[in-house]
């Protein structure tokens, strides 16, 4: 896990280093992409989940204080399984999470979103039983932007009672 962490944080290094001096504008289309995080919340059975992804916003704003912003992505989660005794083995399971939604600029920087759609939940890679294995996918979210960097934390909530923290960094690349 200490392994993930760093290269969750060497990503961030990365975007931050490369990030430019200008601000955004404050209307017109943007477009973000960058790395997610995810873990669930201590008080579920299945608690020891990590997961790693990737993500898309394009972002549409129509004032300095309001916009419309889809969210696209994959994140995998690896957990432990437990057989018998102590002897687990390591699985994984991915969320596609196709969403949208509006996002209000309290301040130039700092900002509350939530996102509304269908979240597809995969197993070892694949879409198996897609129909079986989606539902409605909410997402509520608060983040901070500055030149062309946005860090946010979010709480994604599917249909199907799976809940997951998830902290990401995106670079705006227009």
């Amino acid at each position: 896990m200490k392994k993930l962490l760093l290269v969750f944080f060497l990503i961030f290094l990365a975007f931050v280093t490369k990030a430019q001096t200008s601000n955004l504008s404050t209307e017109g289309f943007h477009f973000a992409a960058g790395a997610n995080i995810g873990f669930t919340p201590p008080y579920t059975y299945d608690h020891d989940k990590l997961g790693l992804g990737l993500e898309v916003q394009p972002e549409y704003r129509f004032s300095k204080n309001f916009s419309l912003y889809a969210a696209t992505g994959y994140i995998n989660f690896f957990y432990k399984d437990y057989i018998e005794d102590s002897h687990y083995q390591i699985r994984n399971a991915g969320v596609i999470s196709i969403t949208a939604g509006p996002k209000f600029y309290a301040t130039s920087n700092f900002y509350i979103g939530a996102t509304a759609g269908i979240g597809f939940i995969t197993k070892n890679g694949s879409i198996n039983d897609a129909a079986k294995k989606s539902g409605f996918d909410f997402q509520p979210q608060v983040g901070y932007t500055k030149n062309k960097i946005q860090c946010n934390f979010a709480v994604n909530v599917l249909a199907n009672d799976n809940v997951n923290f998830i902290a990401g960094i995106l670079y705006n690349l227009k």
